[in-house]
């Protein structure tokens, strides 16, 4: 409860005595937002791939636009030069310009 009256006032919602049960009805609505923005959140965060520890194969399925050989391009880099940092580090791979590591960088995270 104290987390939903954190997230609501933050909100800028105030509740008044005399409009609970108004305030229970935005309550509900705003907990519902709230918990489908969260999902959304973690299912992307969840979806995205792991591009220091995947395969080639995996990277290729899992970024469009993204083939095979420049999958393997990818890994090979990586084997050779250590682990990407951010998306930045994805321009030093022969091929990668920086509107394609954008695209990479949106599709995957970072982590070791």
């Amino acid at each position: 409860m104290n987390r939903l009256l954190t997230i609501l006032t933050t909100l800028g919602f105030l509740f008044s005595a005399s409009s609970s049960l108004e305030a229970s009805e935005v309550s509900k609505e705003q907990t519902n937002v709230i918990e489908a923005t969260e999902v959304s959140t973690l299912s992307q965060a969840v979806s995205k791939i792991a591009i220091n520890t995947a395969s080639a194969e995996e990277i290729a399925q899992k970024i469009k636009g993204i083939g095979i050989k420049k999958a393997q391009t990818l890994v090979e880099y990586r084997e050779a030069n250590g682990a990407f940092q951010d998306e930045a580090s994805l321009t030093a791979v022969k091929g990668i310009g920086p509107s394609l590591a954008k695209k990479i960088a949106e599709a995957v995270n970072f982590s070791q």
